[in-house]
């Protein structure tokens, strides 16, 4: 976190946390997307893994980036 903004799969929804099951809860399928973690372009106090913010699917960004994994 702090590098940039990650965009994660869950769509955004303002209250979807709040009214979904607690445990693995499902995507909400809404037409924005939740991006975790803050960037350089933030403060530090806003680079935190549980700092989310939203964006429509088509924005592109500066600050706004993704990660990469593989299993071995």
């Amino acid at each position: 976190s702090g590098n940039v903004w990650e965009w994660v799969q869950d769509s955004y929804s303002k209250y979807y946390y709040r009214n979904s099951p607690r445990n693995d809860p499902k995507n909400s399928g809404g037409t924005e997307y939740s991006i975790r973690g803050g960037s350089w372009y933030n403060s530090s106090k806003s680079s935190r893994s549980h700092n989310r913010n939203h964006f429509k699917k088509s924005d592109s960004y500066y600050h706004i980036g993704f990660r990469l994994a593989k299993t071995f």
